[in-house]
């Protein structure tokens, strides 16, 4: 897997254990339902076009990323750069970091504490949704 700044063309590879954690939590398909006055169900039903989440996410046993690349990937969300993801089935797909909760890049060093050396290893999660 990897996340390709489309700006740029800079290129973070994404390590083999930190997952898609959401993949299968999003349907294309959305409806919503009310009553009318007299008591029938109005269902209504569309497509998506976009949005789908895209939450990496590594543990204390995988998927561990370089302070380098955390670094990296805080620029580009402090930038909304537009990404190119692709996934591990070499699906690509285009987003963008989801900063509506200020935690689109969110990791913590291994160890519990830094040196600050570009070499550390840490663990945490990336927040992206898709737009096309």
């Amino acid at each position: 897997m990897q996340l390709k700044n489309l700006k740029t063309n800079e290129v973070i590879e994404i390590p083999k254990g930190m997952m898609w954690v959401d993949e299968f939590n999003w349907s294309k398909t959305v409806n919503s339902k009310e009553y009318s006055l007299n008591g029938s169900l109005i269902v209504e039903t569309g497509v998506r076009s976009f949005g789908r989440p895209i939450t990496l996410q590594s543990d204390e046993n995988s998927g561990w990323v370089k302070r380098s690349s955390v670094g990296k990937l805080q620029e580009w969300a402090d930038k909304m750069v537009e990404l190119e993801f692709t996934d591990i089935l070499n699906v690509s797909r285009k987003c963008v970091f989801d900063n509506s909760n200020d935690e689109a890049v969110n990791f913590q060093p291994v160890s519990g504490f830094t040196d600050g050396l570009q070499g550390e290893w840490y663990i945490g999660s990336v927040k992206m949704f898709e737009i096309s």
